[in-house]
C-alpha cells in the first residue's frame, strides 16, 4: 500500500526555502515602498510650489494682490522671506488648507499638513521680477 502525501522532512525543507526567500525579499519591499513614499512626497511638494504661484499670479491678474519685490541682498532667502512676511509687501503666505479650498491644490494622499503656511514672494533675479516660494521643510511627509 502506497502513501499519499509529503514526509514532515518534506514540508520542513519547502518551509526552511520559503523563509529563506522571505528574509531577502522583505527588506527590498520595505525600502521600495519607503522610497515611493519619499517620491510621492517630493511630488506632493512641486504641485504646492506650483499651485501657491499660480494661485498667486491669479490673484495679481485679477488685481486682488499687489505684491513689491524683496530685496534680499543679506543672508539666506529663506529666513528673510520668513522675517519679512509680517511687515513687508513682497511677501504673501497661503496656508495649505486655504490653497486647497480654494482649488488650487489637491492633496488626495494626505501628503502635506493643512495647517502649514506656504510663503510666495516676488523676486528680482537681476533681470525680472519672478514668483518663488518658501515651503518650509516637513510641510510634505514624515507624517
Amino acid at each position: 500500500m502506497q502513501k499519499k502525501g509529503f514526509t514532515l522532512v518534506e514540508l520542513l525543507a519547502v518551509i526552511v526555502i520559503l523563509a529563506l526567500l522571505a528574509t531577502v525579499a522583505v527588506p527590498n519591499v520595505v525600502s521600495i515602498l519607503k522610497k515611493e513614499k519619499q517620491n510621492t512626497d517630493e511630488i506632493a511638494v512641486t504641485n504646492l510650489n506650483d499651485a501657491a504661484i499660480s494661485y498667486a499670479k491669479e490673484q495679481i491678474s485679477l488685481q486682488k494682490l499687489h505684491l513689491n519685490s524683496c530685496d534680499f541682498t543679506i543672508g539666506d532667502v529663506n529666513t528673510a522671506v520668513l522675517n519679512a512676511s509680517g511687515n513687508n509687501k513682497c511677501v504673501v503666505v497661503y496656508q495649505v488648507s486655504f490653497l486647497q479650498q480654494n482649488g488650487a491644490f489637491d492633496d488626495k494622499r494626505n501628503s502635506c499638513d493643512s495647517n502649514a503656511n506656504i510663503y510666495v514672494y516676488k523676486y528680482n533675479n537681476g533681470k525680472y521680477d519672478e514668483l518663488r516660494t518658501f515651503i518650509p521643510a516637513k510641510t510634505c511627509g514624515s507624517k
